[in-house]
C-alpha cells in the first residue's frame, strides 16, 4: 500500500509532467488541439485523484495544499466534462499547477530532511 508521501511524489510527478508538455505552448495551442487539450485536462485530473488518497489526517496537517479545489477541479473533470472551459483547464495547467507543484516539493523536501 503506498504511503500518502508516495502520493504526494504521484501528483509532484504529474504536475512535472504537465508542466514539460507546456513549455513552448500558448494558450492558443492548447485551443486549437483537442488531443492537447485532453492529456493536459486528464493529467490534471490525476493530480486531484493523487491527492484524494490522502487521508483527512494528512490533509489537515498540510493546510498549505488547497485540498479542496484540486480534488474539486477532479470531480468536475470526471463528473461534470460537459461544463469544462479550455480557459479554465489552461489557468489551472499554467497558475495554479506551479504553485502546487512547489508547495509539494516543500512538504517533500521537509519530510526527507
Amino acid at each position: 500500500m503506498k504511503t500518502e508521501f508516495a502520493y504526494l511524489k504521484d501528483a509532484l510527478g504529474i504536475t512535472e509532467d504537465i508542466a514539460s508538455r507546456l513549455i513552448g505552448k500558448t494558450e492558443q495551442d492548447f485551443i486549437d488541439d483537442i488531443n492537447f487539450q485532453d492529456a493536459i485536462t486528464l493529467r490534471i485530473a490525476y493530480v486531484g485523484e493523487a491527492l484524494n488518497h490522502t487521508s483527512p489526517n494528512f490533509q489537515e496537517a498540510h493546510p498549505e495544499i488547497p485540498w479542496r479545489q484540486a480534488i474539486g477541479m477532479r470531480n468536475r473533470l470526471a463528473h461534470d466534462y460537459h461544463r469544462i472551459d479550455t480557459k479554465d483547464i489552461w489557468a489551472t495547467a499554467t497558475q495554479d499547477l506551479p504553485e502546487l507543484r512547489a508547495v509539494i516539493q516543500k512538504i517533500l523536501d521537509t519530510h526527507h530532511a
